[in-house]
């Protein structure tokens, strides 16, 4: 082989070969596709299991300034007023890997229950939050539970679930 500081012209190291550049090309896109964590391959992890999924919901709440409430509930709170959502029901439909970026794609339903209350400790506070929740039950059709099925991205991240926001 030439080396490069040879006085031979440039032409004479590499001929212009299409299958040259394509294979260049080729390895070019798959070492990109290997540092960006972009692969068309399972993740080296399996699909989460319902509870991590509620888990990781409930702690992106938590991570946008909601609070735990139980094993199944995230609370807002302000010096005034509040509001509590609880999981009554949550099942995973199915998972599948992510068509693009990382993780997963998995479906669930979710029945949540939404609930204002009263933080200022007055009885009058507290007649205010039960107009809310019975006019939020009016509003979801007699009943404060809520049942939805939804699709949301969840990306396993350090050893812990993650569910994607946008």
């Amino acid at each position: 082989m030439t080396e490069i500081n040879s006085p031979e012209p440039l032409s004479k190291l590499a001929k212009f070969s299409p299958t040259r550049l394509s294979k260049t090309l080729l390895c070019a896109s798959l070492a990109f596709i290997a540092l960006t964590g972009n692969t068309l391959a399972a993740p080296n992890y399996s699909a989460p299991t319902a509870a991590q999924m509620k888990q990781a919901l409930q702690n992106s709440a938590v991570s946008r300034g909601a609070s735990r409430s139980g094993e199944n509930g995230v609370r807002v709170d302000n010096w005034i007023a509040g509001m509590s959502i609880e999981f009554e029901d949550f099942r995973k439909d199915g998972c599948s890997v992510a068509s693009y970026g990382a993780g997963y794609f998995c479906t669930y339903t979710a029945t949540t229950r939404l609930r204002a209350h009263s933080n200022e400790g007055t009885a009058a506070g507290d007649r205010h939050a039960n107009a809310v929740n019975v006019l939020l039950g009016a509003m979801m059709g007699g009943s404060r539970s809520h049942t939805d099925t939804t699709t949301r991205r969840f990306i396993k991240s350090g050893g812990v679930w993650r569910v994607s926001v946008n």
